[in-house]
C-alpha cells in the first residue's frame, strides 16, 4: 500500500538554499522518487512556497487558511484542514 506524505511549508528556512536548491525541495523529489509514497502533497500559506513544492513535483491544492498560517496553529489543526479540504476536492474530482 501506497502512503501519502503531507509537508508543513511554514518556516523560511525551508526555502533556504542548501547546494543551490531550497531545502524543502530535497524532502520532496526523495518523496517522489519513493516507491513507497504516491503523492507529495505541501500544506503551505504562501504562494511562493507553493510555486517552489509545485516545480520539485510535490502537489500544492489549495493554501492554509489564515486561521492556520500563524506560528501558534498547531500540526493537529493544519493536518485536519487538510484532510477536510483533501476529501472535498477528492469528492468533486470523482463526480465527473
Amino acid at each position: 500500500m501506497k502512503k501519502l506524505i503531507l509537508f508543513k511549508a511554514s518556516m523560511i528556512s525551508n526555502i533556504a538554499l542548501l547546494s543551490g536548491f531550497p531545502l524543502i525541495a530535497y524532502s520532496i523529489v526523495v518523496g517522489c522518487l519513493s516507491k513507497l509514497i504516491s503523492r507529495v502533497i505541501v500544506s503551505t500559506d504562501s504562494e511562493d512556497y507553493a510555486k517552489i513544492a509545485r516545480k520539485f513535483g510535490a502537489e500544492v491544492p489549495f493554501l492554509r487558511s489564515k486561521k492556520n498560517s500563524g506560528n501558534l496553529s498547531t500540526d493537529y489543526d493544519v493536518v485536519l484542514e487538510f484532510v477536510i479540504k483533501i476529501q472535498q476536492i477528492q469528492n468533486i474530482s470523482n463526480r465527473f
